[in-house]
């Protein structure tokens, strides 16, 4: 469990699935935006494990509810690096303030304990709020994929920022 002042992170359990499920009805989810699509909730319970298995999944939790999800994946264990993103479901007027949160807690726990050297994600450019999270984590903008990604009926770009284990441990 990764703890903060305003929320703490715990590995996503089979009794999460049911809210996953809704928030996925409600607005998509970057869990499922890729390469798996479940079509109901039973299907998502089966292949739970092995999905698991495949990326890292934190359920961001504070003031006594659930607020959204983090992970990483893709780690590249010979070159020290993965994937993460995060995303704030329950939106209220501290939002953005949780997702820099949860996204700094997770930051620190892969340079700091996993011994990685690069972090990097990829987002829809009308994101501007992970935009600006990510910047005021010291993420650097790398680029930008056209047309990389298909989100409510038409392709949209997606920036690429990352941020090098040197850069983190020179800004903390």
């Amino acid at each position: 469990m990764l703890v903060g002042k305003m929320v703490f992170l715990r590995e996503l359990e089979p009794s999460d699935l049911k809210q996953l499920f809704k928030w996925n009805e409600q607005t998509e989810l970057y869990l499922f935006s890729g390469r798996y699509r479940f079509i109901s909730y039973d299907e998502l319970k089966e292949n739970f494990l092995s999905y698991a298995y495949s990326q890292h999944i934190f359920m961001i939790e504070g003031a006594g509810r659930k607020l959204g999800i983090c992970s990483y994946w893709d780690v590249d264990w010979r070159n020290r690096c993965c994937e993460i993103y995060g995303e704030i479901i329950d939106q209220d007027q501290h939002a953005k303030r949780i997702l820099t949160e949860s996204l700094k807690l997770m930051v620190a726990f892969l340079f700091d304990h996993q011994n990685l050297n690069r972090l990097y994600t990829d987002f829809n450019e009308d994101n501007r709020d992970m935009r600006s999270v990510l910047e005021t984590l010291g993420f650097v903008r790398e680029g930008t994929l056209q047309k990389h990604k298909f989100h409510n009926g038409e392709y949209k770009d997606s920036l690429v920022y990352s941020q090098l284990a040197d850069e983190y441990r020179s800004q903390n």
